[in-house]
């Protein structure tokens, strides 16, 4: 028992969880920076994410200064396998960071996670063209 318990043990703890993505540095994940207004952009990258298949909890959003605005999305089979944080920063231009964490932590999960990121920044900048 105790060694099926250490076996699984290092697999916890590389789940990225809400917390943990709350306090990934500002400026974690794939940056892109948009000219669109900042509204605009905020409801793009809902869209991008939602299509996604991230789903996101009121209570995972956070206004936190007039110009910083960021959410936590969940995906998978228990809302959980993959989470998602992307942060808006208001100002001349909005700029937009997207970090992506996989439950898993695998070379492959990683890379996949960086796929999905950029992808949603592709996904945000198609909604923006087509307004």
């Amino acid at each position: 028992m105790k060694r099926s318990f250490l076996l699984l043990f290092p697999l916890l703890a590389a789940c990225a969880t809400k917390s943990e993505l709350r306090n990934l540095p500002s400026d974690a994940g794939t940056k892109g920076v948009y000219k669109e207004p900042y509204e605009k952009v905020r409801l793009a990258a809902q869209d991008s994410t939602a299509e996604l298949g991230f789903q996101v909890n009121p209570k995972d959003q956070s206004l936190a200064s007039e110009i910083e605005y960021w959410y936590i999305g969940s995906q998978g089979i228990s809302a959980g396998n993959r989470r998602v944080r992307v942060r808006l920063m208001k100002g001349p231009e909005t700029t937009v960071f997207v970090a992506v964490r996989s439950k898993a932590e695998s070379r492959e999960a990683m890379q996949t996670d960086d796929i999905i990121e950029k992808d949603i920044h592709k996904r945000i900048a198609a909604r923006l063209a087509a307004k």
